[in-house]
């Protein structure tokens, strides 16, 4: 997935392109959530939480400012 964001609104919330790519690294993690280990058994959880769509990644979250989220959408090119 290729994110293309205005350096210069990244710049008004005080965040950088690499913040913005570490946040959309972070978001999109297919992985396990964890297990259950019992004495004859063990299982893991899995989740497929991937975003897959550019419109999934609109609302993403990348920081907050001023006790505010800043999204995905609020830096488009």
């Amino acid at each position: 997935m290729r994110v293309q964001a205005n350096p210069a609104a990244l710049s008004a919330y005080g965040l950088t392109l690499e913040d913005l790519r570490v946040a959309v690294a972070a978001a999109n993690v297919n992985q396990a959530k964890g297990s259950f280990d019992g004495p004859r058994q063990s299982s893991v959880i899995g989740a497929n939480d991937q975003l897959l769509t550019s419109r999934d990644y609109r609302p993403l979250i990348v920081a907050f400012r001023n006790n505010a989220p800043v999204t995905l959408e609020n830096v488009p090119t």
